[in-house]
């Protein structure tokens, strides 16, 4: 999914069999939430994660998953607004994963 304004890209998101590597077991995730630096804090993240759950619910997924890099509040701050629930941090890469689940 691409947010636009006017014909620049301002974010993406995409739901994807796989993410996180060492959760290969889970699917589907919530990823690629990319969102340009003039675009932060406008509501339009929030969005895109709205449209990502509505897509997997549409295809019939009764549980998505999302990780997020250590040190990313803003984005988990989202997450946990919009109802999605901690399952655990694990050492993932260079530093930390948090990893959330929500049922769409």
């Amino acid at each position: 999914m691409v947010a636009l304004s006017g014909d620049v890209v301002c974010e993406t998101a995409a739901l994807k069999k796989e993410s996180v590597t060492t959760h290969t077991h889970l699917t589907p995730w919530l990823s690629a939430l990319l969102v340009g630096a003039g675009f932060r804090r406008h509501g339009v993240g929030e969005q895109l994660i709205a449209a990502v759950e509505d897509t997997a619910r549409r295809l019939g997924f009764t549980c998505i998953y999302v990780g997020t890099g250590e040190g990313s509040g803003t984005p988990e701050t989202t997450l946990r607004k919009r109802d999605w629930e901690f399952v655990e941090k694990e050492p993932y890469v260079v530093s930390e994963a948090s990893i959330f689940k929500k049922a769409p």
